[in-house]
């Protein structure tokens, strides 16, 4: 079990090394619509070798044309949602990933969500973060968590957001 100071520590590198690159990809011309945003949820940062993003590698091209058109044709609701929550929901109505927690889901609504000027209020689980949560010791079986919940487990509080949460549950996994 990793220590306090130690995970205080990996809270510090991942704060001053990832933190600042979380968003980091190709911009969206001006004026940002939608439209644009779908574009750049769907493909933001390009990975040298792959050409997508390191999370979206495993997904079939066929699939991201198809969630492009399914999400062009919810860009109505899409355009209402002032929360994270609402943008899920409609991202994961495309039903086009098998694995309802699946981590494109949340990283493609992750972006709108980010694009729209709001982010996740709560901790969303999936393989990666349930694993960094699960090796830390949390073992209730559930979608999500709240701040205050990751912190009580940790035993101190953090100056991260939900979302920033969920990216170092994640990277650092396997350092729990």
């Amino acid at each position: 079990m990793i220590s306090k100071n130690e995970l205080e520590n990996l809270f510090e590198i991942f704060k001053k090394n990832v933190l600042p690159s979380l968003y980091v990809g190709k911009e969206i011309e001006e004026p940002v619509t939608i439209e644009k945003i779908i574009e750049w949820s769907l493909y933001p940062v390009k990975d040298t070798k792959t050409g997508k993003h390191d999370h979206l590698y495993r997904i079939p091209k066929r699939i991201y044309s198809e969630m492009h058109d399914y999400l062009l044709e919810q860009k109505d609701k899409l355009e209402s949602c002032n929360n994270f929550e609402d943008v899920l929901i409609i991202v994961k109505g495309s039903n086009l990933i098998k694995d309802q927690k699946s981590l494109t889901y949340y990283d493609i609504a992750d972006r709108i969500s980010y694009k729209k000027g709001f982010h996740p209020e709560k901790i969303y689980l999936h393989a990666g973060t349930e694993k960094g949560l699960k090796n830390l010791g949390w073992s209730k079986k559930t979608n999500s968590i709240t701040k205050s919940e990751f912190e009580s487990l940790i035993g101190f509080p953090i100056d991260l957001l939900p979302y920033q949460i969920e990216s170092f549950l994640c990277i650092y996994k396997d350092e729990f």
